[in-house]
């Protein structure tokens, strides 16, 4: 689970920066929260961000040989990349060579065929047509076997690049890369198409042309550095801002336009750039050429870009196929091995295409929270993709076992790889139960938002801070207590959509990749939880994309412990700290309480670990254990019935003991001595009635001195006994019903609720009853005082209770007093039980199952029982 950090601001610096930039409050405060230090600069980007291209190492070098080249009208080859800055690149220099009056060619690698960088073949085929420059963009910095062929031919050669740089260059004319050694550029994230754009700032600067000549390129710049997932700060964050705005609006580029407009985009954001252009773009360089991508981008005719497109969106239709395809088996393969427990999922396939196996990783990991590899074998060997989750660097994990693979590259959180068969099933195995160092996932809280904020004055707050990417993330909104109305699952149950609703406002969400368990409590469609989501402003349906989740319930059930010193409700967190400073001292010692059920319970919860329990018998031990396994995990041997405490004499801080049936089972040889014997323990007694002077007497042979009770008063009770009459029930009726509830089908319908639901599902149940979304409910007897939450609704129990509690549970009030119809009508069938268990059945539950009136017996006593 990710930890929420959500900071404190001080409001006097929001106050000022709202004021001081003319900005609403809450923009002003994730400013603030964000720790923006140039605010005006973010807030206003302009041309000021914007260095001088001649900064870069070897810029006068490159602009020199392209401009004699453009004088001698030499060809010049563009070599990109068959992603999406290095097209968008590809393009940019394109456009404005060719309009200028180069003799341009342009070639980008098969991914399939050639893979990353530059291509000889390429290169001998350019220089045996008379080509004289090679130019490259998005690659070339590694390039160094393919720069000595390149110059051997006689080309010049000029590489545009921004990857990191090893220790030798290539031989090139010009290098253009701002990470080189000792190159002085001030802004080292530009991406490909960054620096490609940098050398067109440089020739128009040649050329005497202003900035503004430019500015028609900034989509293409836009376009390639959101894709390629550089952040989104200073030079970058200009050309974004001011790019984005003219995606889909420059008439030269009609391929563009048609794209944005089959998408259904109506304002391009960068969210729309990573999920909906760039994977189609780069749909083309996966399962066909990259060329069709460029070809569509540089198109000038709407007939030209209209097949382009067509080709466009066939190869994303076949990208999707085949994922899903591939991702199908992989996970088959996962469940059929069992895989899912190991440290890294490997899986591999016979040809498995190679333009889907990253994204197959990546989803892989996503579904199983562990870093996945896929591995695609093609005659012997194979070509694979790694993706990692949680923080922890899968790169570092190829490294300490580098000699396992022909070749890997990659960074912390994806890897590319080429790996032997032989050594597929070694790899495999060593990742199986690989040590990771897992970092810990944190999400950053932007601001706390109510479903009633979600409005225009928001969407303009959220435009404030696009676009959004890495170095400036999306906003992360907190919305506390959201009551989960709808649920319906997709994407083979991975992902939901979400009714929502809070103080009578419904929203919609979409909660992509849900975890396991918390899928299985929001199957439940009942609980509240506090979500982490991001909003994308839509006037007319805003989509609400949830980041992470914690599930709550506002019913109390046993998340509240009581104080018996203070009678002060505390949860769970604060008991544990109050255990730690012994809440429970000597001075409870020798004393005891009653309470309701669920109060018995919290105090046993509170208990654990540190006393033993003891029961009259087996039959009533097991209930309560059962009861309390259904909130924690509960140690049995803590649990003992009277004889087993007196065959053991085991010692612990207290003895629990449970005093009320007792008063019934005085006489019995095995009970008077437990009485005799507990006299010598550090005891506590908890139960659930008080029966005034037969119980005050039976608590003093026992050695208590004193007793405190809290039962509620105004009880009143109407018993009926409709065994072997048939059944005529009211609304507000308490029934039981014998083992066999396919006598009484019309009266089975509705929730079923037992021992093994979690605590999640339970709440949600007694949320569906409260919304009044229940009417009927079949439940198990139990001790957790589950029924007496559902006031106004059927119960039906659909076994024979065995014990007292069981019909205590069933009536006992604890949210509120009222008036009970409890309804006897179940079958006469005494359960095998042996020893005590046996004289306890006979001695107090056989009389209440043969005369349901002796259950008032056991009820406090106001004196208006019926």
């Amino acid at each position: 689970m990710a930890r929420w950090i959500y900071e404190e601001v001080d409001q006097r610096e929001v106050d000022k920066v709202s004021h001081e930039y003319g900005i609403p409050k809450l923009a002003a405060e994730i400013i603030v929260r964000r720790k923006i230090e140039d605010v005006e600069g973010f807030l206003y980007p302009s041309r000021e961000s914007v260095r001088d291209p001649f900064l870069l190492t070897d810029m006068e070098k490159a602009v020199d040989i392209l401009v004699s080249s453009w004088k001698k009208k030499e060809r010049v080859l563009i070599h990109g990349d068959y992603d999406v800055d290095g097209i968008t690149g590809a393009a940019l220099l394109y456009t404005f060579m060719k309009k200028m009056g180069w003799k341009v060619d342009v070639y980008i690698p098969d991914r399939m065929n050639e893979g990353y960088g530059v291509s000889p073949q390429a290169i001998e085929e350019f220089a045996k047509n008379g080509g004289s420059v090679l130019l490259t963009v998005d690659c070339g910095t590694t390039a160094v076997e393919e720069v000595e062929l390149a110059k051997s031919l006689g080309l010049k050669v000029v590489i545009t690049d921004h990857h990191e740089v090893k220790e030798k260059l290539p031989g090139a004319d010009a290098v253009v890369n701002p990470h080189r050694e000792g190159d002085p550029y001030p802004f080292k994230d530009l991406a490909g198409v960054g620096v490609a754009f940098k050398l067109v700032q440089a020739l128009a600067d040649r050329f005497g042309m202003e900035f503004e000549d430019l500015e028609e390129l900034l989509d293409l710049v836009a376009v390639g550095t959101v894709a390629d997932m550089v952040p989104l700060v200073e030079e970058n964050r200009f050309y974004v801002k001011k790019g984005l705005k003219l995606v889909g609006k420059i008439k030269r580029r009609p391929g563009l336009k048609l794209l944005v407009k089959s998408l259904g985009i109506s304002k391009v954001r960068s969210r729309d750039v990573s999920f909906k252009i760039a994977p189609r773009l780069n749909a083309a360089g996966r399962m066909g050429s990259a060329m069709d991508a460029f070809r569509l981008v540089v198109a000038e005719s709407e007939e030209e870009a209209k097949e382009m497109l067509e080709k466009i969106t066939g190869h994303n239709r076949v990208r999707q196929e085949t994922e899903s395809s591939v991702f199908k088996e992989a996970v088959e393969m996962v469940e059929r091995e069992n895989l899912k427990g190991n440290s890294v999922i490997v899986v591999a396939g016979e040809n498995w295409h190679v333009g889907v196996i990253g994204i197959v990783a990546s989803r892989l990991a996503n579904k199983y929270g562990k870093p996945a590899m896929v591995i695609s074998f093609s005659d012997g060997v194979g070509k694979g993709s790694a993706r990692s989750v949680n923080g922890t660097n899968i790169y570092e994990l190829f490294q300490r076992f580098s000699d396992s693979f022909i070749e890997f590259g990659g960074h912390a959180m994806a890897v590319g790889f080429t790996i032997d068969r032989s050594d597929y099933e070694r790899i495999r195995k060593v990742m199986k139960d690989v040590e990771l160092e897992v970092g810990e996932k944190v999400i950053n809280v932007d601001a706390e938002i109510e479903p009633t904020d979600i409005n225009p004055e928001l969407f303009e707050v959220i435009d404030i801070f696009e676009p959004f990417g890495l170095g400036n993330p999306p906003l992360i909104f907190l919305m506390r207590d959201l009551e989960i109305r709808k649920v319906s699952f997709f994407d083979g149950g991975a992902s939901a959509s979400l009714l929502l609703r809070k103080n009578k406002r419904n929203i919609g969400a979409i909660w992509m990749g849900v975890d396991e368990d918390f899928a299985t409590m929001v199957r439940q469609g009942a609980v509240k939880m506090d979500v982490l989501c991001e909003i994308e402003p839509d006037f007319i349906s805003p989509k609400i994309k949830i980041v992470d989740a914690r599930f709550k319930s506002d019913v109390e059930e046993i998340d509240s412990i009581v104080d018996l010193r203070t009678r002060k409700r505390i949860d769970r967190e604060e008991m544990m700290i109050g255990k730690r400073k012994g809440m429970f001292g000597g001075e409870i010692d020798g004393t005891a309480y009653f309470y309701d059920i669920r109060t018995r319970n919290s105090i046993l919860l509170h208990l654990l670990g540190k006393v033993k329990f003891v029961f009259c018998c087996g039959l009533l031990k097991r209930h309560v254990l059962e009861s309390l396994r259904r909130h924690v995990d509960v140690d049995e041997s803590d649990f003992l019935t009277i004889e087993e405490f007196l065959e053991r004499g085991e010692e612990a801080d207290y003895v629990i003991v449970e005093p009320q049936i007792l008063t019934r089972l005085r006489g019995v040889e095995l009970v008077e001595e437990f009485i005799r014997e507990i006299r010598r323990v550090r005891k506590i007694g908890i139960g659930v009635k008080f029966q005034k002077e037969e119980t005050k007497k039976l608590l003093k042979d026992m050695g208590f001195r004193k007793y405190k009770t809290r039962l509620k008063k105004n009880l009143r009770v109407v018993i009926q006994d409709q065994r072997g009459k048939g059944l005529s029930i009211s609304s507000k009726s308490f029934v039981i019903v014998s083992r066999e509830p396919e006598k009484f089908s019309d009266l089975t319908s509705g929730q079923y609720y037992s021992s093994d639901l979690n605590r999640f599902q339970r709440a949600s149940m007694v949320n569906l009853v409260k919304r009044g979304a229940i009417k009927k409910f079949s439940t198990v007897p139990s001790t957790d005082g589950l029924p007496t939450f559902i006031p106004g609704n059927e119960i039906y129990f659909a076994s024979q209770p065995l014990t007292l509690y069981e019909l205590i549970d069933s009536v006992y009030p604890v949210l509120e007093e009222r008036e009970f119809v409890l309804i006897f009508s179940y079958e006469e069938k005494d359960p095998e039980l042996e020893g005590l268990d046996k004289i306890y059945y006979e001695e107090i539950t056989s009389r209440v199952l043969e005369n349901p009136r002796e259950i008032l017996r056991h009820l406090q006593d106001p004196g208006e029982i019926v």
